[in-house]
């Protein structure tokens, strides 16, 4: 109780039927009275919220089934490709089985995702891998014979039967990397007529030393 104030009429004298009464004390009290909340901090919601979650759950490569969720978003801040459903809180899922691919536009700033078959994902890393050989990028090159490798494999009888002009692309790589006197080479995809690592001969550093 923050405050109480007592008022009293006194000396009151009033007549009733002919007769004189006494005085009467009247009493008049006014109280104020503090409120039932606590002083501390409490929850903003009144409820336990659970996280969100909200990101990229499959990145570029990645191999997807329909219904696989690859970005959860508030808003459009990834659109919706080739191959993309959009949920209601604008989730991006797969449509079909492929890989996912991402694709940023210079005129709306924006990445674009993509599922994109893996018979014709297969071939676009082929094709990136070629492009990466004759600009010099031979471990790029080779990174990218490793991901066609991956999606001709789940492409069926199709894909498995590029493995052979995968091998002469990575056997054409390696040879571009002595001419050059690279001292060495990353790792390669099993391919026809490659495996593994460069051999010791490869290594002119080490064979020169």
């Amino acid at each position: 109780m923050l405050g109480c104030i007592t008022l009293f009429n006194q000396g009151f004298t009033s007549a009733i039927g002919g007769l004189a009464a006494r005085n009467v004390q009247f009493g008049t009290m006014f109280c104020r009275w503090a409120t039932n909340k606590s002083g501390g901090g409490g929850s903003r919601n009144g409820r336990d919220s659970q996280p969100k979650m909200l990101g990229v759950k499959k990145y570029g490569g990645e191999y997807v089934i329909p219904g696989n969720i690859i970005i959860r978003q508030r808003g459009l801040r990834f659109e919706p490709g080739q191959n993309i459903g959009v949920g209601k809180d604008h989730t991006l899922y797969s449509l079909v089985d492929g890989h996912v691919k991402f694709q940023y536009s210079n005129v709306t700033k924006k990445n674009t995702v993509h599922v994109i078959p893996s018979l014709k994902y297969g071939a676009v890393c082929e094709h990136k891998a070629v492009e990466a050989r004759a600009h010099g990028k031979l471990d790029l090159a080779m990174g990218m014979l490793g991901q066609a490798k991956y999606a001709y494999t789940l492409a069926g009888e199709e894909g498995l039967a590029k493995m052979e002009k995968l091998g002469k692309i990575a056997i054409s790589v390696r040879d571009k990397a002595v001419k050059k006197n690279l001292p060495q080479l990353s790792s390669s995809p099993n391919l026809p007529g490659i495996h593994g690592h460069l051999p010791g001969r490869w290594n002119l550093k080490k064979a020169n030393a």
